[in-house]
């Protein structure tokens, strides 16, 4: 059983307002200048820690499967919400499971290659790293990006989720790599980090209401790699 619990990372991101300075380039009549942090692995390889990227106001009706959308998440352990960023894998009416850890969209089976095995580095109160994460690249209704997660066969299938909370350890499992169909009620969202192993997402809680999504992430805007600074999300 792998334990996703690490005292070195978040769920969460930060969401501001974007300084003029830091815009890199014109927004659409419909968007609003607004930045949201990241404070966690969960989108990596994606978005890493401490990546910046640029928001824009959030249109249901033009949503797509493979957006990234950062929404509101209501923790219980504390009692309020806190920002997640996560991508959208299903939208109202479709059907999703995952087999493998690759996703089952309305019964067709989105394509995965394996790239690589690599660490992930990144910069967050100092150097880290996290070893052996198996790198793919995935294509979901039209959508082309890339992930990070062992098949189940690699660890067991099995997950567990622990939260510390005024020092007490709440731990959760389920085999996330191999789930039931879920059909996504209308007014939401399946949503999934790029991080599959470590993401706390909708195969956990369950589709996200859309009314609680706050924008779509479209840009990264800062980056400790400068390579990363104005790549499309």
């Amino acid at each position: 059983m792998a334990d996703r619990h690490d005292p070195t990372f978040t769920r969460r991101v930060v969401l501001s307002t974007l300084p003029a300075a830091l815009t890199l380039a014109p927004l659409n009549a419909h968007a609003q200048l607004r930045r949201s942090q990241n404070g966690t692995t969960d989108m990596a390889p994606t978005v890493l820690p401490n990546d910046v990227v640029r928001l824009e106001t959030f249109d249901e009706v033009q949503v797509r499967v493979g957006d990234i959308v950062v929404y509101m998440h209501y923790e219980a352990l504390e009692g309020r919400e806190f920002p997640y960023m996560k991508r959208v894998l299903a939208l109202p009416g479709q059907r999703i499971a995952f087999r493998e850890g690759v996703p089952v969209l309305d019964g067709a089976v989105a394509a995965s290659t394996y790239l690589a095995t690599e660490d992930l580095r990144y910069e967050l109160a100092g150097p880290t790293v996290h070893p052996g994460l198996r790198r793919h690249r995935e294509t979901l209704a039209g959508k082309t990006y890339e992930t990070y997660y062992s098949s189940a066969s690699e660890n067991a299938g099995v997950m567990r989720s622990c939260q510390i909370f005024r020092g007490e350890r709440t731990c959760r499992t389920r085999d996330i790599r191999n789930t039931e169909e879920v059909l996504v009620p209308l007014g939401h969202l399946f949503v999934v980090g790029d991080n599959r192993d470590v993401s706390e997402d909708s195969r956990w809680d369950g589709p996200i209401a859309i009314a609680s999504v706050r924008g779509r992430a479209v840009s990264i805007l800062t980056s400790h790699d400068p390579s990363r600074v104005g790549a499309e999300l």
